[in-house]
């Protein structure tokens, strides 16, 4: 699968808007219903060898239909608009077998509509491609060293889900993953920020011992310098899986809030209702901290209290915000109120996060 099959199926993708906004899912249960209709009409007559059909079937069962594309529809939305690591346990049988049998079954609602003027003739089509978009990421992250759990999406190679040579970024995913217009990253290509590059699809991988049929020259950006690009963009969705790629680099608050709640070793005990600011506490612990869960550039953090020798062995640099007169976030996110001390720094990357919640943990 080359990047002419993106193209294609996100010739009517509102670029500029991010994939939650894009692709709701009411919408995309309401025509995965029905298409099971139309499927479960047409494909036994399709099918039909002279015997009698089976009208206990699954395929003539809509009920069923329904059942087993739903599933496979709410684990692939999931898949791309939760930022976590999701693992192939979440999908029933081989996920190769399920992502071609949803690619086939959307690809009936062209059928639908060009002939009978019914069904969603687009949204399937938009699931699958943006699907293979953080398929594409994870694939490439499967690659790295840190990234080695087999039961990850991405460590499986998937025919259904290989889009060309995983070592390149499009234009189009570029914009899909960030939620941003073509021009939009157009014009950071010709401000140098991104370098556009010539590159054939036959530098794909294998895939159950299959290549390419023929040589595609294609234009895209290397992953190693769009991944990082991408991941600063307020409208990247996968945050969690930047991280795979470079523990080194910079973390912002509404990143590493995502990141602390994934590993599940904090418990939150206040959520500003604006989402500007979340306060944690390790578990079995009194020892809390808030953090700027809203914040788009830096990780600021702010204890209670002045920091200890452990803390200030993590190099960061504490100040004294004790006399700070924007209280009313400290007044609430207290479980005491407002505390006579404060002491903030800012955490530059995911590596020092993690150490630093090792102390709250420990």
């Amino acid at each position: 699968m080359s990047n002419e099959y993106l193209v294609k199926k996100l010739g009517h993708y509102p670029f500029g808007q991010t994939i939650n906004e894009a692709l709701n899912w009411s919408d995309i249960e309401h025509a995965v219903k029905e298409n099971a209709t139309f499927a479960s009409i047409t494909l036994p007559a399709l099918l039909h060898t002279g015997r009698q059909i089976d009208n206990k079937s699954n395929i003539t069962h809509i009920g069923a239909v329904e059942m087993r594309f739903l599933k496979i529809a709410k684990f692939m939305y999931e898949y791309i608009t939760e930022d976590r690591i999701c693992t192939t346990r979440e999908v029933e049988g081989h996920l190769d077998d399920a992502i071609l049998d949803f690619r086939v079954f959307a690809s009936l609602c062209d059928v639908s509509y060009e002939h009978y003027g019914q069904g969603e003739r687009e949204i399937l089509d938009q699931l699958v491609a943006v699907f293979c978009i953080r398929y594409k990421i994870d694939e490439y992250l499967s690659d790295q060293a840190r990234f080695s759990d087999e039961t990850q999406v991405g460590y499986e190679q998937l025919c259904a889900a290989s889009l060309g040579n995983n070592a390149y970024f499009s234009v189009e995913e570029i914009a899909v993953a960030c939620g941003m217009k073509l021009e939009s990253v157009r014009n950071a290509i010709r401000r140098k920020e991104l370098n556009l590059e010539e590159f054939s699809n036959l530098g794909r991988k294998e895939t159950r011992g299959r290549k390419p049929k023929k040589q595609i020259i294609e234009f895209g950006i290397k992953v190693t310098e769009a991944f990082p690009w991408m991941a600063k963009r307020p409208g990247f969705m996968w945050p969690t899986a930047y991280f795979e790629f470079d523990e080194n680099l910079p973390i912002s608050g509404r990143q590493a809030d995502s990141f602390i709640e994934k590993m599940d070793l904090l418990e939150p005990i206040y959520a500003d209702p604006g989402k500007n600011v979340r306060t944690w506490k390790g578990k079995g612990s009194d020892k809390i901290f808030m953090i700027n869960s809203g914040g788009k550039r830096k990780c600021i953090v702010t204890l209670p209290c002045e920091p200890n020798e452990a803390l200030l062995e993590l190099e960061l640099k504490f100040r004294d915000r004790s006399n700070d007169p924007t209280s009313h976030f400290y007044a609430r996110g207290f479980p005491e109120g407002r505390p006579s001390t404060l002491f903030q720094a800012e955490i530059p990357n995911l590596y020092t996060l993690s150490v630093f919640i090792n102390y709250f943990t420990n």
